[in-house]
């Protein structure tokens, strides 16, 4: 594997990551179950389209009409550009989710939310830097990866400068007795009973 440095970025064959003096750089590309499925399902889509196409005419005279072959080529090449864009990296005291980075030792926000059937994490620093969309089952397949952010997570809610709810807390196992006690209302709220 090469690695290169320019312009502050170290970069790993094909992703730029940012680069920070004196941390290791753990890097895992996304699954390749994921890129399987989304790979197979650019193709279903192509295939279908084909099938679709054959039977409205009744035969094949749709294959000399440009702009089928455009529109097949145009979407099997956005599905298959997808695909590699789902990366993560992280330092000791960062991590990078696609281009979005963190200090993960300076977070000022920590909130769980789901993002169609993902349980995802929107986390922001105190320089103004956000992850959106970090997702909690991506980034805990790597188990060295995850103990690099939920160790950062753990400092940034003990040091008392993190806004983090119950239910947060909660979803990622951190303690009510590290950083401020939260009010009666914020450790209920995530847990109401329903009925």
């Amino acid at each position: 594997r090469s690695a290169s440095l320019d312009d502050g970025y170290l970069t790993f064959d094909k992703p730029r990551i940012h680069y920070r003096t004196g941390t290791s750089v753990l890097y895992t590309p996304g699954s390749a179950r994921m890129r399987g499925n989304l790979q197979a399902s650019a193709l279903s889509m192509v295939l279908l389209l084909v099938v679709y196409l054959t039977v409205l005419n009744g035969d094949f005279r749709w294959v000399h009409w440009w702009i089928m072959w455009v529109i097949m080529a145009v979407g099997a090449w956005m599905m298959f550009r997808a695909t590699a864009n789902h990366w993560t990296a992280a330092g000791a005291s960062w991590v990078q989710w696609r281009s979005s980075w963190v200090d993960t030792y300076k977070l000022t926000r920590i909130r769980f939310s789901a993002d169609g059937y993902s349980r995802v994490l929107r986390l922001k620093d105190a320089h103004g830097n956000e992850i959106q969309s970090f997702k909690i089952s991506e980034i805990q397949r790597n188990p060295d990866l995850w103990d690099l952010v939920y160790n950062g997570i753990l400092h940034s809610v003990a040091s008392g400068n993190c806004d983090i709810d119950a239910k947060t807390r909660h979803i990622l196992k951190i303690p009510y007795e590290l950083g401020p006690r939260p009010t009666r209302s914020e450790r209920t709220r995530g847990r109401r009973r329903r009925g």
